[in-house]
This record gives C-alpha cells, sequence and structure tokens, in this order.
C-alpha cells in the first residue's frame, strides 16, 4: 500500500469514527479481518465483529476529532501514529487517546489485520 493509499485508508477511519458509522467502519476492513483492539485480548474476527464492538464502543462518545501521522507504508505493514479526543456525554468528560496502529493492507486497499497500541486520558470531573 503507497503512503498516499494509506492516507486514504486513515482518513476513511477517521471520519467513520468522527460520524460513529458502524458501517463505514467496518467496510474498509476485509470480511475475514482479524482486529486486535489490544494486545492481549482475542481479536474481533470479520466485518460484523468489527462492527458491532466499534458500535458498543461509540456509544458513549461525542464530539470526536481523529488526527493521524504516518509512520511507515509497504505493501506488507502499514504503521500510523493517532490522537483523538472526545467527549462522554454522560458526564461531560473530555477524553484524549493517542496510540499506534499496525494494518496489513490488501490488494484493493482494504485491512485484512489490524492491531493498535492505546492509552487513554479522562478528565477527572
Amino acid at each position: 500500500m503507497t503512503p498516499e493509499a494509506f492516507d486514504r485508508w486513515l482518513v476513511a477511519y477517521g471520519s467513520a469514527w468522527e460520524a460513529r458509522d458502524a458501517g463505514k467502519f467496518s467496510a474498509i476492513f476485509t470480511d475475514d479481518v482479524r482486529y486486535y483492539w489490544t494486545p492481549f485480548g482475542p481479536p474481533k474476527e470479520g466485518r460484523e465483529g468489527v462492527a458491532a464492538a466499534f458500535s458498543g464502543a461509540v456509544e458513549n462518545q461525542r464530539n470526536i476529532r481523529f488526527r493521524h501521522e504516518i509512520l511507515t507504508a509497504s505493501e506488507t505493514r502499514c504503521v500510523a501514529r493517532w490522537w483523538c479526543e472526545l467527549e462522554r456525554p454522560t458526564t461531560g468528560r473530555q477524553v484524549r487517546l493517542e496510540g499506534i496502529l499496525m494494518i496489513v493492507p490488501t490488494s484493493d486497499g482494504l485491512s485484512a489485520e489490524f492491531r493498535e497500541w492505546w492509552h487513554s486520558e479522562e478528565q477527572s470531573g
């Protein structure tokens, strides 16, 4: 995957997250994707698994703002650093997240595998 194609993938990822749109989010992955949300848990499997996990995650997120920086892009691995800010509607608290993600791209611009390492900081109330 070229850096330009990876940037388009990341824009789609961030746009879907900001819109809280599980359909658009899961569409950037292959039907049989393995999505590792953390390095220790089992993967979410397939688009349906990713969409369900995503829907649950964004249920308590509003005013999402996503940014990214490409670290490397190749035919076998693409890696980016990302930042996100959002609000918890139930508490009004602001949350900051920062992480690294890695995808295994396909020739048609999707992700067959996704792994991320991230941390969050939530404003105390």
